[in-house]
């Protein structure tokens, strides 16, 4: 058995005022104090190299056990210099004698020093506060020093002597902290275990306004407290305070100029507020200060990406990769953002590579669920791109298991299997989505489109009716139901749809089709050869266009004109059935019944769905005398004038209209 007056404190640097007040106490009681003061005292010197001779010399070795302390010491912080102290105390089997203050709760804290293998269960702690702080350290001293250890204590080497003594004096020449610090820094403590030690995210709202009030106590008995300052603009962001967040880092910065910490934070908020150039100096500033902060790099990078510099963007990321940022999430996002660049690029080869990097770090992960969810629903997105439908469905699968309340991931899985004609599943995922959220104005309109495409006309009408209420702007919406209501033949309908489209977007050529097509319906002649001029005008490599304008001169007569169209179109897509069903009919009017039956019989041919071609074909053969066959293909031409086609069946151009 054996003892010591020689005691080691190990503390964070945020904690320094309670620090030095324990140490100078210890002192007064005869003991030797050693600790590492590099944060304070040395900016050139490094005295990691003493630290383990003065453990090994000491007997006890002393935590100020304060949630900063303890946060530096678990979960990702390995490199912090508090951790190897612990563990070198650990090693040596010294009397490991926390103190902490009175609220601390123990019991989250030994939880999380067992996960990282740090067996503190058999520790009491002090418990001290700044009213009864010296009656509490004598209690310690005679408990808890003065009784033998066993425990082997090894003499300094004079070097390792040296450069501590010489700590050790500065130290004592620092000045006295007052009372009213003290109790600053324990409300600070009391911020940062509400802001960054409650596990229930449930209640986190309300444990960080406690914080923002804690913070808020210290600042006003000590207003030079820099961390205080940084913690409060944390939460001040979080809860969308901008304003109130800038200021308490600027204050931050104006106390600690050297510290990036306060560039990289005033950074983020500038971020926020659309400030990407500041943003992008912030950061820029705070990795001058500290260059290996890869945290630093992967947040520039994101402000780098605001004002599109990819190339920026992907080197910062890929140095932040280099770095680490200490936390899974952080580089599952790296790699989600890398492939969101390649994808943009056209490369989705590529980017699947890096998807499939991003997702294979998850597993590691703790919480975060929405986030998780949304890499599998951006690597669906792409696997849908590149028409892997399945691998898209499993990822949206996966994305539903993580997180069974995530409303796009249904809307994005009913939505595929419309596509898939799984119409079933469809109704299941898209009716799910909307019963989570009442208001996805996405989920009632692509339910429209499932409810349309399974004959459920009715339906699908009311669905794009609550679609549009819900979104008064949403062309989708305007274009289905403009559609249904053309298959309905109710064309004033439909041209009011197009319209509304057109009053949103004046150049969408597509409803112009449409409305196009509605005024012929409606025999608007001129209307709709003035919608198809401007449908030409607009996108002159769309054969569509062609066969619109083509019918309605040759309705007006000008057949010239209506084939020249024709011919155009059929230079753009000569494979397509409504070309010569449209030239068939042109070649009706012009009577040359010859060639309209070759024209048909290739329309047929290409789509034997298609119903015109039928019906001009039954016309030739009837002025050609043949009313057998006259017959046979107006009866085909009235079978197929039944809306009754399938979503996998080849359209004609008019019954592309429809959908």
């Amino acid at each position: 058995m054996s003892n010591s007056t020689t005691v080691y404190l190990s503390y964070w640097h945020a904690d320094l005022g309670w620090a030095m007040q324990i140490r100078r106490h210890l002192i007064i009681q005869g003991y030797r104090v050693f600790c590492d003061a590099r944060h304070v005292l040395f900016k050139n010197e490094v005295l990691a190299d003493f630290v383990p001779h003065a453990i090994a010399a000491s007997s006890h070795f002393l935590m100020l056990l304060t949630p900063d302390y303890f946060m530096r010491c678990t979960g990702n912080k390995h490199s912090f210099f508090l951790r190897a102290e612990l563990e070198i105390a650990l090693h040596l089997k010294r009397a490991l004698l926390p103190i902490t203050f009175t609220w601390f709760r123990l019991e989250y804290m030994l939880a999380n020093f067992r996960k990282e293998g740090l067996s503190l269960d058999a520790v009491r702690p002090v418990e001290i506060n700044y009213v009864s702080f010296p009656m509490t350290m004598n209690r310690m001293i005679e408990e808890r020093l003065k009784p033998p250890q066993k425990v082997s204590i090894t003499p300094i080497p004079t070097e390792a002597k040296m450069a501590i003594d010489a700590a050790n004096a500065k130290l004592d020449a620092l000045p006295l902290i007052s009372p009213t610090r003290l109790h600053a820094e324990e409300y600070y403590e009391s911020g940062y275990q509400n802001q960054f030690m409650n596990a229930d995210i449930f209640t986190q709202k309300a444990t960080n306004q406690n914080a923002v009030q804690f913070y808020s106590w210290a600042l006003e008995l000590a207003p030079d407290l820099p961390f205080a300052l940084l913690n409060r603009a944390k939460l001040y962001e979080s809860s969308g305070e901008l304003e109130k967040a800038e200021a308490d880092v600027n204050a931050f910065i104006q106390l600690a100029p050297d510290a990036g910490d306060g560039y990289h934070y005033r950074g983020n908020i500038r971020h926020w507020r659309g400030d990407y150039e500041n943003a992008i100096a912030d950061q820029t500033k705070a990795i001058e200060l500290a260059p290996n902060e890869g945290i630093f790099y992967f947040y520039r990078a994101a402000a780098r990406l605001s004002i599109n510099d990819l190339e920026g963007a992907r080197a910062d990321w890929e140095e932040s990769l280099r770095l680490g940022t200490g936390h899974a999430m952080s580089e599952a996002a790296i790699f989600h953002n890398l492939a969101g660049i390649k994808q943009r690029q056209g490369d989705f080869e590529g980017a699947l590579a890096i998807y499939d990097k991003a997702i294979s770090l998850l597993p590691t992960l703790v919480g975060n669920d929405a986030n998780v969810a949304q890499m599998y629903i951006n690597r669906g997105d792409l696997r849908q791109k590149r028409d892997d439908k399945l691998g898209a469905i499993a990822d949206y699968d996966e994305a539903i298991r993580i997180a069974p309340k995530n409303v796009w991931a249904y809307v994005l899985r009913g939505t595929l299997y419309i596509a898939l004609d799984n119409l079933e599943k469809a109704l299941s995922d898209l009716s799910h989505a909307i019963g989570l959220d009442p208001g996805s104005f996405q989920a009632f309109n692509n339910r429209g489109w499932a409810r349309q495409c399974n004959k459920d006309y009715d339906g699908a009408l009311e669905d794009y009716n609550q679609a549009i209420f819900l979104n008064s702007e949403l062309v989708i919406a305007y274009n289905n139901r403009a559609k249904l209501q053309m298959r309905k033949r109710d064309y004033a309908a439909a041209i009011e749809d197009c319209a509304a489209i057109l009053r949103l977007e004046s150049d969408n050529s597509f409803a112009l089709h449409l409305h196009g097509y509605c005024n012929f319906q409606l025999g608007k002649m001129d209307e709709s050869l003035a919608d198809y001029e401007r449908v030409v005008e607009l996108a002159p490599d769309w054969y569509e266009g062609y066969i619109g304008r083509g019918y309605a001169r040759a309705f007006k007569g000008d057949l010239e004109s209506a084939l020249a169209d024709v011919e155009k179109a059929r230079e753009l897509k000569p494979d397509d059935a409504g070309v010569y069903g449209t030239r068939a009919y042109i070649r009706l009017q012009q009577q040359d019944f010859d060639a309209v039956i070759a024209d048909c019989d290739e329309a047929i041919r290409l789509s034997r769905s298609y119903a015109e071609p039928y019906k001009y074909r039954a016309q030739a053969w009837t002025h050609k005398g043949e009313q057998a066959k006259a017959d046979a293909d107006l009866r085909q031409y009235q079978e197929l004038i039944k809306p009754t086609w399938s979503s996998k069946t080849t359209k004609s151009w008019w019954q592309r209209l429809l959908g």
